[in-house]
């Protein structure tokens, strides 16, 4: 695993998008980040309205501009003032540097007490994450992982700090076993539908919200507002 930063899905898209159109594309066209700003909202009025008058006559840009929109419905414009990042704001603040104290706890389920090497690194690695050194705590937690210990716990902490240091893909592998262990706890689902909405999967991500708020517990009655938030702008992309 390597420490490079991952090209954001709106990034990735943006840029297929654009390769798609390259050699219908005139001289006379927009730059792509002009197109990207005007979907953000955030073009001059002057270069807005040359922009619009341009999507009005060339094929190739338009068809750039509406895959934009396509992924913006589905959560994975980069931060900025769009529906979705509010979502993940929200769920941001739901999963926070402090893990809550019960759901550790459940997670941990029937962990050895016998203090072995496994156990060891897994307790540094804990205490470094709640000290704010999230990488160091991965490389910990990962080396626990791989001397034998794999309770749901330490699963939970390990795609936490994947998603604090910008891994979605690698947080969903940790997170989707940490639900396989222990399914009944709601909020492990709270991480992992922030590892899926980074990652643009928006359906899976109101799957595990959906199941959260069927499962007891505090997170019931936030898990279903959030998935009816995520069910309508998904829903928005058919429109």
């Amino acid at each position: 695993m390597g420490t490079e930063s991952q090209e954001h899905p709106r990034d990735e898209e943006l840029r297929r998008l654009v390769a798609e159109a390259a050699p219908q594309r005139r001289g006379d066209c927009p730059e792509a980040e002009d197109l990207v700003s005007l979907a953000d909202g955030v073009l001059a009025d002057e270069a807005r309205r040359r922009v619009e008058d341009h999507l009005a006559l060339c094929t190739p840009c338009t068809g750039i501009f509406a895959g934009l929109q396509r992924v913006d419905q589905l959560g994975l414009r980069a931060p900025g003032p769009e529906q979705a990042q509010g979502l993940l704001d929200r769920l941001a603040a739901l999963v926070s540097f402090e893990l809550p104290p019960s759901l550790a706890v459940a997670a941990r389920g029937a962990a050895a007490v016998e203090v072995d090497e496994a156990t060891d690194l897994y307790r540094q690695g804990m205490e470094l994450y709640r000290g704010g050194q999230v990488e160091e705590a991965q490389e910990m937690l990962s080396r626990a992982h791989a001397a034998g210990e794999s309770s749901a716990e330490l699963l939970l902490y390990l795609g936490a700090c994947s998603l604090h240091l910008g891994w979605p893909e690698e947080a969903r592998g940790h997170l989707v076993a940490a639900v396989q262990a222990a399914p009944k706890l709601g909020e492990l689902r709270w991480y992992l539908a922030q590892a899926e909405l980074l990652l643009g999967s928006g359906d899976a991500a109101l799957e595990q919200l959906k199941a959260a708020g069927k499962l007891p517990g505090p997170q019931k009655s936030e898990s279903k507002k959030l998935a009816t938030e995520l069910k309508i702008l998904l829903a928005s992309e058919s429109d």
